[in-house]
């Protein structure tokens, strides 16, 4: 049963921003990948005027290197649905990324550091504190349209959970702080065609994650407190997205809109039980099988200066999945020297 939701002041503040900023941060499935337009191909108007400044650019990355330095804020709504197995739940994610990378003619690498806070709305209050490092890079030759890049990413996430349980007239709360680890990975082989200022990228991408729980037990009255051992989960994705852009030159920069749509299928991630006791009383509990296929859509502009300086914005929503609505704002600012 889904609940009606008034719509918060974070998501009014990010959508003002994002419309002054007028930018976008153009990757479906991370928020840490560079943009890969940035490196060999300034996207002029003309076709020689893109030659030549890819011919300076490159040459100016021979001789010094480029590093980069960026920072990315998120905001994310979550809607989940109610079923027979699992509890429905509204949910505010913030998500501040840091970063830095270094690149040559034809690769990049580098790596970011994120912090993110979570606040859940059910019948429980959860928070989720999640920190997280990835490490990235990029490969684009010279004489090719085709790319590839990767990225090796290590979370830590904290839960502060408190639940109101009624006992004969008398209300107690209960709470418990488990904590869990994130490793995962993935890999994208893309290709983009040119035509003048158009440009149509495609992006085959391979995802894993693999999530584990500690065990963990409530804090309260001994006859109500509930205990549950550690699990685990992973997930495999295999996703396909076509990105569609149009390069606007201008005499401070130049301006790059784009719509992006993203198909996602899921391998892995089945239902799993969750195993506990309450006074030497087993507790089971079985969660959802997993929705195997969703999209992404999205819509944005980029901005990038002779200078170096970058800003991007990104407004993404998920469609066609059987329990989950969201949304999500991304504002960032790059500086390349």
């Amino acid at each position: 049963m889904r609940r009606t939701r008034v719509i918060s002041r974070e998501f009014w503040l990010i959508t003002s921003l994002a419309v002054v900023t007028a930018t976008i941060m153009p990757w479906s499935t991370e928020l840490y990948k560079p943009l890969y337009a940035q490196y060999g191909d300034d996207l002029l108007e003309t076709e020689e005027e893109t030659k030549e400044a890819i011919e300076d650019r490159l040459e100016d990355i021979r001789e010094t290197g480029k590093w980069g330095l960026f920072i990315n804020y998120s905001y994310t709504d979550i809607d989940r649905d109610e079923t027979k197995r699992q509890e429905g739940y509204t949910a505010d994610a913030y998500r501040v990324t840091l970063g830095a990378d270094y690149a040559r003619p034809e690769f990049v690498l580098g790596g970011a550091f994120s912090y993110s806070r979570e606040d859940q709305d059910s019948s429980s209050d959860v928070e989720i504190d999640d920190y997280t490092v990835v490490a990235y890079g990029s490969y684009f030759p010279q004489d090719s349209d085709f790319f590839v890049d990767g990225l090796i990413t290590y979370g830590m996430f904290e839960y502060d959970i408190s639940r109101d349980v009624l006992l004969e007239s008398e209300t107690f709360s209960l709470t418990s702080e488990p904590d869990g680890y994130r490793v995962g990975g993935g890999v994208n082989l893309g290709y983009n065609w040119r035509q003048g200022p158009w440009t149509l990228g495609s992006i085959a991408e391979l995802n894993y994650t693999y999530i584990h729980l500690d065990d963990y037990r409530e804090s309260g009255p001994d006859e109500l407190a509930a205990s549950f051992e550690s699990r685990s989960s992973d997930s495999l994705t295999l996703g396909g997205s076509f990105i569609l852009s149009r390069a606007i030159s201008t005499d401070w920069g130049v301006i790059l809109p784009q719509l992006r749509m993203t198909y996602v299928h899921e391998f892995l991630n089945d239902s799993e039980i969750i195993r506990g006791e309450i006074q030497d009383q087993p507790i089971l509990s079985r969660t959802d099988n997993p929705d195997r296929d969703f999209f992404f859509g999205a819509i944005g502009v980029s901005a990038v200066t002779p200078s170096g300086l970058q800003f991007f914005a990104d407004y993404e929503q998920r469609f066609g999945h059987r329990y989950l609505d969201t949304y999500q704002f991304t504002l960032g600012l790059r500086y390349e020297f």
